[in-house]
């Protein structure tokens, strides 16, 4: 998708991109076959606000989305833009590589209980 490539070839920290994901859910109308379409979603986490406000007014990928859903190009089209806040601080908790516990204090502790270390995950 030309959203995906401009993410892709962009300064990610410029732009204030934290986090990109698609996801792509098949849909079948007859169950032993190929999917009929897919269902697609897209979440992008930003640094703030305002980064997310940017790139959306300034994005060609974003414009020509935009475009071909009022030129109704798309068969089915559906948005929606939300900012989500932590009401409180974040609580990061790891899990246990050997064991699969979930181990509380992530970061700060890297080792379960169990002894095996806590599995590494990036921290924006």
């Amino acid at each position: 998708s030309a959203m995906v490539n401009e993410f892709d070839s962009a300064d990610k920290k410029k732009i204030g991109l934290v986090s990109n994901v698609l996801c792509f859910v098949p849909v079948w109308k007859e169950p032993n076959g190929p999917p009929s379409w897919f269902k697609e979603f897209n979440f992008s986490a930003w640094q703030s606000d305002q980064h997310a406000h940017d790139w959306y007014v300034n994005s060609p990928a974003h414009k020509e989305i935009i475009q071909e859903h009022y030129n109704q190009d798309l068969r089915v089209f559906g948005n929606i833009l939300t900012s989500l806040k932590p009401s409180k601080p974040l609580r990061w908790q790891g899990r246990c590589s050997e064991c699969a516990s979930i181990v509380e204090g992530y970061p700060e502790v890297r080792e379960c209980e169990c002894g095996a270390p806590v599995i590494d995950m990036p921290l924006f």
